[in-house]
């Protein structure tokens, strides 16, 4: 066989092999259809007036479909994909590509902002809508430079969130150092998920406190402060609960002109290689 017969008969195999993966996937009754879903996220976050608000939304499987912010009650959006819909330049999105988020985020957040927003998606005749509630402090917490806190801003639901507060120059020896988070003060968990080690200076009046909590949830974000008993010396730090998404696959009632990802299933795979095999003997060995 020349050159230019070999090439026809590659290029005959490779189509039959196409048509024949089209006609095993059409009909293999287990191919699943991805459909978008949100990721858990913080249903709630607090700002105090002056902040860059930052309210999560994460979707998988968004395919060509566009993230929709607006804010309750109002039907006009706020944000279109990427593209800001109001004139206030204090508004944008950030696109997160691992993580695949679209967060909406308004700079010298004000009480003005407070309120409940929704992250919308659009799909075949319904719409997917996720509420975030923003609550604004009026008046920061005031923060003092003999009291700071260290650890990470973003953590993994499931991993172990360390915040470390170290205090200077406390105005009493008796002093101790607390952590309050969403106004309720934390103390050691009978189950050992919360833990918190104090330590005091033999030499000085500075102390040190390790908050630990184990297996984070989304619960679990939101604002931590650490402060000394008399409430002399305050100051916190936002932490944010970050989840992968779990894909919700729903069978396909029919299949729709729209980007879609698919799956197959191990057995819908195990038919295909198996059809290919035979075929790909058949063409070889007649």
């Amino acid at each position: 066989m020349d050159g230019e017969g070999v090439s026809r008969s590659t290029s005959g195999l490779a189509g039959q092999v196409f048509w024949v993966l089209i006609t095993v996937v059409a009909a293999s009754p287990d191919v699943r259809i991805l459909e978008p879903e949100f990721n858990p996220v913080p249903s709630k976050m607090i700002y105090t007036r002056g902040d860059t608000a930052r309210l999560f939304c994460s979707v998988s499987n968004l395919g060509e479909r566009t993230v929709v912010w607006r804010k309750l009650p109002s039907p006009n959006p706020l944000t279109i994909g990427l593209d800001t819909w109001v004139e206030d330049e204090r508004i944008h999105v950030e696109y997160v590509h691992k993580a695949e988020q679209w967060n909406l985020i308004i700079d010298q957040v004000n009480a003005a902002d407070q309120g409940d927003y929704e992250c919308q998606v659009s799909i075949t005749q319904r719409k997917l809508r996720q509420n975030i509630r923003l609550e604004v402090m009026d008046f920061p917490v005031k923060r003092h430079p003999e009291i700071l806190i260290s650890g990470v801003q973003f953590v993994a639901s499931g991993s172990d969130l360390h915040l470390y507060c170290n205090a200077s120059l406390l105005s009493d020896r008796h002093q101790i150092l607390q952590w309050v988070k969403d106004g309720n003060l934390l103390e050691r968990d009978p189950r050992r998920r919360v833990s918190i080690q104090s330590q005091r200076s033999r030499t000085s009046s500075a102390q040190s406190s390790l908050l630990v909590v184990r297996e984070v949830t989304v619960d679990d974000g939101g604002e931590y402060v650490c402060r000394s008993s008399d409430h002399t010396h305050v100051t916190s730090a936002h932490v944010t609960v970050l989840t992968a998404g779990s894909n919700n696959v729903k069978r396909a009632g029919s299949m729709m002109l729209e980007s879609r990802a698919v799956g197959c299933l191990p057995k819908d795979i195990t038919t295909v290689v198996v059809l290919l095999t035979m075929f790909i003997c058949h063409v070889l060995f007649t």
